[in-house]
């Protein structure tokens, strides 16, 4: 009977310690499926975080390409406001029809400008194809106003009317979509 007892006190104490061994399995396992689900969900949260930033860093571009083609709206300024960057200039006669003249000078800046901001600082890459395809409109039609009056220094009075028109019409567009742009970020 002694026998029996001692068999059971071993059988027991062998069967605490598979279930101490189970029991710390489990543990073990359940605190790596734990640590796995926590490194899951932190990774996918962190990924959402480098979007976010990626999101942003894209939108701050755009908004430094927009101010860039901002600037260069003062090279071919509305009716009564002419600046000193402005390439075509225009002078009221009292009693006849106003006069314009190109500043080659400053067209030839103007076109310069344009090739720095769209191609050399990249900002091209953020504009939406309205905005490039107006700009690129003054742009050529300042290339071709050189073309046609010439390469001086001095500033040529010129009556290029329908010039004049597709310009005003394109900057019309470019402040417009500029505009909608901005408000879109």
């Amino acid at each position: 009977m002694e026998e029996s007892i001692e068999l059971t006190k071993i059988t027991l104490e062998k069967w605490k310690i598979g279930v101490s061994i189970g029991s710390a399995v489990v543990s073990a396992v359940v605190l790596l499926y734990i640590a796995i689900r926590g490194y899951q969900k932190g990774f996918k949260v962190w990924l959402q975080q480098k979007k976010e930033e990626r999101k942003i860093a894209v939108t701050e571009s755009r908004i430094e390409a927009f101010k860039a083609v901002w600037s260069l709206i003062e090279y071919y300024p509305v009716k009564k406001q002419f600046k000193e960057k402005s390439f075509i200039k225009k002078e009221k006669i009292s009693g006849a029809s106003d006069k314009y003249f190109l500043i080659p000078k400053k067209a030839k800046e103007f076109i310069n400008r344009v090739s720095e901001i769209f191609y050399e600082q990249g900002h091209g890459i953020f504009l939406d194809a309205s905005i490039r395809d107006a700009l690129f409109d003054i742009r050529d039609e300042a290339v071709e106003l050189l073309r046609k009056y010439g390469e001086v220094e001095e500033s040529i009075e010129f009556n290029d009317a329908e010039c004049r028109k597709k310009m005003n019409d394109a900057r019309e567009i470019l402040i417009k979509k500029l505009r909608e742009e901005v408000t879109k970020c």
